[in-house]
């Protein structure tokens, strides 16, 4: 019940909405042929100048989630993922011994920036709306947007683990 009350506050872009109204997330389908479209919405939309500090992306792995917050990130936001944790100078290595530092890493992160006055956006998997929370805490207006494009993940997750992610996931609800 809690969380559905903070799930209130999210506001939701749709192609035919604008941003004065209030709902839930816009589904991008991130596939090669609608790339320049979802581009030429995103610049139309992501440049008001009150557009909201905080923007969550959630999505399985390889729907397109670091693509879409690199074309946020081109608007003035900082662009913040859990994985980038992951990055040193050696690269990518996960660790699932830190993943739990890695995400108080990426929310310490948004949380600062949001309190320096700097837009940011989030792109990581929230399977679970708990996921959510305490991002939608660290602002009162607070997008939430989804990927649902299917290329191979760049972090070389098994189609079993996505498959068991896909079971789990929880849509956002009102």
């Amino acid at each position: 019940m809690k969380s559905k009350k903070v799930l209130e506050n999210v506001i939701e872009i749709n192609a035919a909405n604008t941003l004065k109204e209030l709902c839930i997330t816009e589904r991008y389908e991130l596939r090669a042929a609608h790339i320049a479209s979802m581009k030429s919405r995103l610049k139309n939309k992501l440049l008001i100048d009150d557009m909201p500090s905080l923007i969550l992306i959630r999505g399985l792995p390889g729907s397109g989630k670091t693509t879409l917050g690199k074309e946020i990130a081109k608007r003035g936001y900082l662009h913040l993922e859990t994985d980038t944790f992951f990055v040193g100078r050696c690269g990518y290595i996960f660790n699932p011994m830190k993943i739990r530092d890695a995400h108080a890493w990426c929310l310490q992160s948004a949380n600062k920036a949001i309190k320096l006055g700097q837009k940011v956006v989030v792109s990581n998997t929230f399977i679970l709306t708990k996921e959510l929370l305490p991002y939608l805490k660290l602002s009162t207006i607070v997008i939430v947007l989804e990927t649902n494009g299917s290329w191979k993940n760049v972090h070389g997750v098994s189609d079993e683990i996505i498959k068991k992610m896909a079971l789990a996931w929880q849509p956002l609800t009102p």
